[in-house]
């Protein structure tokens, strides 16, 4: 089939398959690395879901790079940002046209217009919504948000096994050069102030990445808090260790229930895990970060966390469920 045809009637499936609105849309919001493909394909099993990923990625979206987001830009919880809200609307509601944005199980055409047709409802899967997280839960009636976090160690040594740092971080730059590039995305100038404060100086890649880790949660956690934490927050370390109880627990705090596909591929690793996920030992899994990094970058990473007021990860592999602003 010609490509031009192929592509009009890509566009006119997801048109016309589109919902009306974004009232049934569930948002997915976690660092790259941190487990947000395997929670999203896993709420894509809900009845009359499908997954779109990443509307942010700008090598993927240039309708988002078009319309002025950054990689990781930064939107106030009630600033008017009409250019971001139009887009988004779009993503919200599956108007994206690009093959790469649809996670669709069918390999066929047939089969993946079938499941547009079948499945209007959508898991919207974001690793760069974190500064603007509050704006959207403010600004859009979906059916929830759920903000999954993982270990930062984890999510350094991940990113850095799989390439992923180099969307944010060019890592030949001069150590202002990394600051800059850590904050992306029009944070304010208060925001800067405290970061550089807090981050001290940033002499290497290592120090800029755990900086733009930190600058991700600590917007949302704590520079935003005149906003209610409106999302379900869980952890990549409590899905693994508590398994189906905590999938309950999050899928119920969305307003929907576990379904028994749901239970049957929890157990089933994400199509972009790592080759060498361990299922059958938790704590290998969650602390073979650890042979990936050294002393020395373990320290760096922890002592960043704790002058960000993150510290509820710390040595343990488990986050302090008690620190975790938000959690319930």
């Amino acid at each position: 089939m010609d490509n031009k045809i192929k592509s009009w009637g890509r566009r006119r499936v997801i048109d016309l398959t589109a919902p009306e609105n974004c009232s049934g849309t569930i948002v997915v919001v976690g660092s790259g690395r941190s487990g947000t493909t395997w929670l999203a394909e896993l709420l894509r099993t809900l009845d009359g879901y499908k997954y779109l990923h990443e509307p942010l990625n700008l090598d993927f979206h240039s309708e988002a790079r078009r319309a002025g987001f950054d990689w990781r830009t930064y939107i106030g919880p009630d600033e008017h940002a009409p250019w971001a809200e139009d887009y988004l609307e779009g993503a919200l509601t599956g108007h994206l046209y690009e093959p790469q944005a649809w996670y669709l199980q069918s390999k066929t055409y047939l089969g993946k217009f079938y499941e547009h047709y079948h499945s209007q409802n959508l898991v919207v899967k974001f690793c760069r919504a974190h500064r603007l997280i509050h704006w959207l839960r403010n600004r859009f009636d979906v059916q929830g948000v759920v903000f999954i976090v993982r270990h930062p160690c984890a999510v350094i040594a991940s990113m850095n096994d799989h390439g992923g740092w180099n969307h944010v971080l060019n890592r030949e730059s001069d150590p202002s050069e990394l600051f800059r590039q850590s904050l992306s995305g029009d944070v304010p100038d208060t925001v800067c102030r405290d970061v550089r404060n807090r981050a001290g100086e940033i002499t290497s890649p290592l120090k800029a990445e755990v900086v733009t880790w930190c600058v991700d949660h600590y917007v949302p956690f704590h520079v935003q808090t005149e906003s209610d934490f409106q999302w379900v927050l869980t952890s990549y370390e409590r899905l693994l260790t508590q398994g189906v109880e905590e999938l309950e627990r999050v899928v119920e705090g969305i307003g929907k229930q576990v379904t028994p596909s749901m239970r049957a591929s929890f157990d089933s690793a994400s199509r972009v895990a790592s080759k060498d996920l361990t299922t059958d030992s938790v704590h290998k899994q969650l602390t073979k970060c650890r042979q990936k990094l050294s002393r020395a970058q373990i320290d760096t990473i922890l002592e960043t966390v704790e002058a960000f007021d993150l510290d509820f990860y710390t040595e343990e592999p488990f986050p302090d469920y008690k620190l975790t602003a938000g959690y319930q």
